[in-house]
Order: structure tokens, then sequence, then C-alpha cells
């Protein structure tokens, strides 16, 4: 198809969408420097991040960019994910976190470092010569080709260089909170130039082949672009935003159809808030609504009490939460990190309650509790299986991308405290801070140590000149003892449809607001109805330390792998059990007296705890094994489960201790640390896992054991009637896979006797080979293990 000329695009932009989303926003955000976090969890946070942040070293996070240059680093550029594929990306969440941390820190290192970086990138940029920057391993073959019009995309790979869009985007994204945040001049010329370059860079691409390219993760370039067009009126960035609009994604959320199962999640929230942007940007309502339903999906079908999802960064049957409780890989941190800002930018489009709720609930019990309150370590995986843990990362040791927004989170916690209109402030959240509304000359104090207390106080420091609304948000864990008492009368105020509520005067100076918050315990179960149940007291999710001695590599090391709690799984059936009645489970927590958010688990608990089961903020529980969900079951049928899962376990858990690597073909993380390599190989997902297949080959580097008897198992479908596939070890072949008749359409596992001569080191390569060609079929997993 020829390509779309601007005028062209933005022609049917008028045409093709409706134009009915709002011209500006319903509610604005403040700006970062009007907001400061006052002292307790938040302001202790924001500390321990500034910390972490400053442990590193300048020179090391640019070495990317200066080898892509052609300049001489001034230091090695850091291990882990920054030298293995992903180089630089870190940079730029560093120039976020250095521009959002400046303005609630006095540490003058901060906008010194951040100076410093934008001076040494300018040096970068221009030594390149053409407006590109980025630390994109082989970036000269990356952007020729690119130029050249010459897209080989997969997952995770364009060109064969791993996600290099999503690594620009990053760096992307730190130069435009450096300019819009920080006020920096220098980042904003940057920014622009290299927003120039990827104009010239995919000008000769057709809409095709721009979909083709999108085809690989690329964070959220759409964003970027329709953020440009809003601060520049550059409709050269409206064109380029709509380009790297991801259709896979986009047509079937216009459907309201969820087709999410199986995707690679953090892939797909950012293009979904480039989405909700654009359609700020083109007062396009169909991508509006697209967004809605995307949050909508995510966040009250497919999301955890913690207000986190996916496992193994992936998105499972939303009718199926078994993969959620059982693995060590649970929601990821930055998966949540991009909801809120979805959440945000939908809260503008829309103030209401319930997305405010959300927020409350993710930035609580995840976000807060991903971070270690003494080291500032960041967490990747949030497991929800019964007793198990997480692990930390470790500064200049760890680069995943979870320590990238992770270090982003502390220097954002001001951004959705308070929100406007021109005659009305949304007070959004109850964490202690100050307000000072410049264009309105209201300076505003909420005092608080909420969730200890149940309440909040909003005293006007300095009252505004007109009449003013002020909409307090009633949170829908509240009870009906919820009330607003001004100057310590009580007030009639009139809750809107939208969750707030609203009172309008003149303000004076000195005028105080007293909101009573009660909050009770309630309990939320798990979305697929399946009997696994959480506590929360008000918003809080509320779980109980177990287990903790047993928390091999807490704190990771350099490791690729490392964000993964490697230790031992432990038994389901033994896990407590809540038995009996199931009706009142919220009446089985007693406050523990004189402790505050401290409660014990009474009632018929199997198998019987040796000491009382004590409940606390899952954000206070660090170092240690945990329980979040609780699994019930009546009386008369705890015997027969419990023996049901004992044999489930046992089987499982004899298959792991055997188990020396296992591969999941089409994710992201397993085939990095396994070394893909595939010729017409690609990769989806079927029955909600992920697979590969090929019309030629693909294959993995695979830990093994010399001098022990190894068997291969390949998981495969067994409904692809006329497939097949020779399975090779260390180019030798020890089995074929041929399915010559139509079975079950489902999982089986193929196992194959590997030849002791095949293995002679600790690494083998296993190939997956067409054979006569025919296609592959498709691999959902691979496993070496000891023979018993």
């Amino acid at each position: 198809m020829r390509q779309l000329t601007t005028s062209l695009i933005l022609s049917l932009l008028t045409t093709h969408y409706s134009l009915l989303f709002a011209a500006a926003p319903a509610a604005e955000l403040f700006p970062p420097a009007e907001v400061t976090i006052a002292p307790g969890p938040f302001r202790d946070s924001i500390e321990a991040d500034v910390t972490y942040v400053l442990a590193h070293d300048p020179d090391r996070l640019l070495a990317p960019f200066l080898t892509a240059a052609g300049l001489e680093p001034k230091a090695e550029k850091y291990g882990n994910w920054e030298s293995s594929g992903l180089d630089g990306h870190s940079a730029g969440h560093f120039l976020s976190a250095y521009a959002t941390l400046s303005l609630q820190s006095d540490n003058p290192l901060l906008r010194e470092r951040l100076d410093y970086m934008l001076d040494e990138l300018t040096r970068c940029q221009d030594a390149i010569g053409t407006g590109y920057l980025g630390g994109v391993p082989n970036s000269q073959e990356f952007t020729t080709r690119l130029f050249a019009g010459e897209i080989k995309a997969d997952r995770f790979s364009l060109n064969g260089a791993w996600v290099p869009w999503y690594n620009l985007h990053k760096t992307y994204a730190g130069l435009k909170d450096a300019w819009l945040v920080a006020d920096s001049e220098k980042a904003k010329n940057i920014l622009i130039a290299l927003a120039d370059w990827t104009v010239a860079a995919t000008a000769k691409l057709t809409d095709e082949q721009m979909q083709e390219m999108l085809y690989t993760e690329h964070g959220g370039m759409n964003e970027i672009f329709a953020d440009l067009y809003l601060h520049t009126q550059d409709q050269r960035y409206l064109e380029l935003a709509y380009r790297f609009t991801h259709h896979e994604l986009l047509d079937p959320l216009l459907e309201n159809q969820d087709k999410l199962t199986g995707f690679h999640a953090n892939t797909q929230i950012p293009k979904v808030i480039g989405y909700q942007r654009t359609a700020l940007a083109a007062q396009d309502e169909k991508l509006h609504q697209a967004s809605q339903f995307f949050w909508d999906t995510v966040v009250n079908h497919r999301s955890v009490s913690i207000g986190g999802n996916s496992v193994r960064e992936h998105f499972h049957p939303a009718d199926d939460f078994r993969s959620m409780l059982e693995s060590r890989e649970g929601p990821e941190t930055c998966n949540t990190h991009n909801m809120l800002r979805l959440t945000t930018l939908l809260f503008e489009a829309e103030p209401t309650a319930a997305l405010t709720d959300y927020y409350e609930r993710a930035l609580y019990n995840h976000i807060l509790s991903a971070q270690h309150p003494e080291t500032g370590g960041l967490v990747y995986f949030t497991p929800q299986r019964p007793r198990h843990y997480r692990v930390y990362s470790v500064p200049e040791n760890a680069f995943w991308c979870c320590v990238g927004s992770g270090i982003e989170n502390p220097g954002r916690y001001s951004e959705f405290i308070y929100a406007h209109t021109d005659d009305a402030l949304f007070v959004n959240l109850f964490l202690a801070s100050s307000l000072n509304w410049q264009e309105k000359g209201l300076r505003l104090t909420q005092s608080t140590n909420f969730p200890q207390t149940a309440s909040t106080e909003l005293t006007i420091d300095q009252a505004p000149k007109k009449k003013l609304t002020l909409k307090i948000r009633r949170p829908a864990w509240t009870t009906d003892a919820f009330q607003i008492t001004l100057n310590d009368k009580p007030v009639k105020t009139k809750t809107n449809a939208n969750g707030y509520a609203s009172l309008t005067r003149k303000w004076k100076t000195g005028d105080t607001l007293s909101v009573a918050l009660p909050m009770q315990v309630h309990v939320e179960q798990i979305p697929d109805h399946s009997p696994f149940y959480s506590f929360l007291y008000g918003p809080i999710v509320l779980a109980a330390k177990t287990d903790a001695g047993d928390t091999p590599g807490l704190f990771a090391g350099s490791g690729r792998m490392e964000h993964i709690a490697p230790g031992a799984y432990l038994p389901l059936d033994q896990a407590p059990m809540l038995v009996g009645d199931t009706t009142d489970l919220a009446s089985r927590l007693q406050p523990v007296p004189n402790n505050p958010l401290r409660f014990q688990l009474s009632g018929d608990i199997r198998p019987e705890p040796a000491t009382p089961i004590i409940l606390e903020p899952f954000n206070q529980i660090h170092e240690s094994r945990y329980t979040t969900y609780w699994q019930t079951v009546d009386t008369a049928s705890y015997a027969a489960l419990q023996q049901k899962l004992a044999k489930e376990e046992a089987i499982q858990l004899a298959l792991a201790a055997r188990t020396l690597d296992s591969i999941a073909p089409g994710e992201q993380q397993s085939e990095v640390e396994h070394d893909y390599r595939g010729e017409e190989a690609r990769t989806a997902a079927n029955l909600g896992k992920r697979y590969r297949e090929a019309s030629q080959w693909f294959e993995y580097s695979i830990r093994s054991e010399p001098n022990t008897p190894l068997e291969l198992a390949v998981t495969i479908l067994g409904s692809e009637w006329g497939k097949a596939c020779s399975i090779q070890i260390n180019g030798t072949e020890i089995g074929q896979i041929e399915l010559s008749a139509q079975t079950a359409d489902q999982f089986s596992e193929q196992t194959f006797p590997i030849p002791a001569k095949l293995i002679d080191a600790d690494r083998a390569t296993v190939r997956i080979q067409t054979i006569d060609q025919r296609p592959t079929p498709m691999v959902f997993g691979i496993s070496l293990r000891r023979v018993n």
C-alpha cells in the first residue's frame, strides 16, 4: 500500500474517528513543584530512593551511548541487563528519577547529575550528527537497515537487536521528563532532534511495514509523539503517534473484546497509555473508549488484590488464576507502574472515584511494598503463591526493567494526590502533603497518619480570592459513617455519581476540614471465583509472614535471572486453609490490642498453626515469606481436598527436584536467558500459553549436567495433525515428533532419552528442526531432567 501522507492521515482523523472527546482535560494534575510530600512512609520511601539512585555512577550509565557515538567511554558500562543487549535502557529511567526527585529532595546532586548526563548525551548526539541518540548495541546496523526499509521482527527482536524501540523509548521518556518536569531546555533540544531523526527514519516505511515493526515490543513510542504534538503542535508528531499505534492490540479493544490472554503484559500497557494520550491530542473518542475498556478489563478481571497483574510477565486466562497462585513469578511491578500512569490519564479525561480507588489500592499495596524500606532495593515479581517470597535489587548489580520504573515511582508520589478544574480542587489521596496552587493563590496542608488512623485533615493556609469547590473522594471501602466537618462543625455535602463529596464556599485562611474515613475488614475473592480470598482493611491488603527462615537469593546478584526468588516451593497442601463456613470470613480477623493494623486470624485453620497467625499490611512485610491469599473449604470436603493437593504437590515437587532447566518458548526473559536463535520461527499464544513454531528451525542453550542420565521433555498440542519435527541435542537427533492423527486439543509431553556421549559440558544446544518441509508443532515447553 502507498505510504500515507501527513495531510491524508490528518484528514482521516477527522472522518474515520468521532471527535466527541473533550478538547481539553476534564481535570488536570498539578505540576510536581506545587505538591510536597510531608514526613511519613512516602517521604521515607523518597529518601531511600534518593540514596539508591545516587549510588550509581553516571559515567557507567552513559558508557553505551558514548560507545554507540564512537566516543571513548569514561567508565566501564554496567553489567546485568546493561550489557546483555539492552545496553543504555537504564539511563532514561535515571533521567526521569533525577528530574522528579530533584523537586522532592534538597540534595543538589540530583540536579547536578541530571545536567551532567544531558551534557554528555548532547556530546554523543553531536558526534553522530543525525539526531540519533541511544545505547542500542550495533546501533549503526539497526539504523541503516531501518532507513533501508528492512524489517525483520520477532516479539522481542528487531533487525537483530533486542527490542530497540523499547530501549530508545526509555531515552525519549527520560528526556521528556527532564524537559517538562525539570524545565531543562537542553533536554528539549536533544529530544526534538531525536524525534526528528525518528520522523526521517520511518518516513520510507509503509503502514504495513510499520505494523510489522510494531510486532516487536516498542514501549510507549505512540505516547511520546502524542506528547510532543501537544507541546509543539508539530503535525508530523501527531501523524507518527498514529503510525506507532499497534493494531494487533487496538482493533479488538475497539470492539470491546478481551484478547489479552497470552500477551506479554507490559508490552501492551504502554501502548494503551499511548492510545489515551493520542486520544487527548487528536480528540479521538474511539481511542479513549479502547483505553477505558482495557483499563476495566485489566483492573476488574485480571488483577489480584494488591492491584497487580500477570504471571511470568504474561496475561493468563481471565477465568483461570491457578498459575497466579502456583508460580514464583507473580505480578510484575512495571505493569502496575504503567497501570497507574494510564489511570491518571483516564482520570484527567473523566474524574471518578473508581479510578482513584484503584490507584490507591495499587500504590499502597504493590508500588510501596515493592521497595525495601531501608536499602531502597526494588522488586520485580511479587508472587501470590502462598508462603513464597520476593527478591530485592542491589545498587550497581541489578538493571532490570522494574529497577528502572521502580526508581521513578517515589518521585511521582506527589502527582495524583490532588487535581483541579478551573473552579474545583480534587482531593484524591489521603496522604500527608502540602499544595501550593499558585494560579489560584491557594495553599493547603493535608495532615494525616492514614491508614494507621482513619481520618485526614485539610487546612487552608492561604485562601483563594474566589469561591472554590473542594471535591473529596468518598472511597468505595469506607462505611456510611463517612463524615466531613468544617471548623469542628458537621457539614452537609453532596456525593455525586463520580464518587466525590463536594463543598463550595468562599474559603478563609485557617479553615480546617476534617474527614472521617471509617474502615473495616473485608474480603475479596480472586477474580476467577475459585475459593481463594484476600483480607483487606479499608484499601490495605493484609498478609501474614510465614516460614521466615528460608529465603535464598533475597538480595540479587548480577546474574541475568536473579530477580526471581529461587527458594524451594513450600507444599500448597501444607499451607493454612480456612475450614468451615465462608459466608463471613471477615469476622475471623480480630484486632490485636494496642497494635494498629494488626489482626489475629481465628476459626478452624488446618493444618493447625503452631503459633497464632497475625495479619498485617502487606506493604510492611519484607525479607520474609508471606501469604496474601487463603484457600477456603467446607468441613466435609477438607480431607479429600487435602489428599488431592498432597498427591499433586508430591508429583510437582518430585518433578521440580530432577529438573535441571526449563524453557518457556515465546516468553521474553526465558528466551533471552537461553540464547534463543531461529529461522522462519514465530511465537503466539494458544489455550492461554505462549508457544514457538517454525518453518525452518529454532534452538536454545539449556543448562545440562555431564555424566548424568538425562532426558528432554517437550510439551506440544496434540491436535496439530500433519506437523512434525526433529529433536536435536548438540547437532545430533535424539528423536522425532510426528503428529499423524487428530487427537485431543490438549497439552501433552513427549520425552526423549539423551545419550550420555552428547552431553560434555554444563550447557547444551537443543534444536527443533522441521522434517520434509512440514512446519514444526507448537512447542509450549522444553525441560531437561535427570532420569530417576
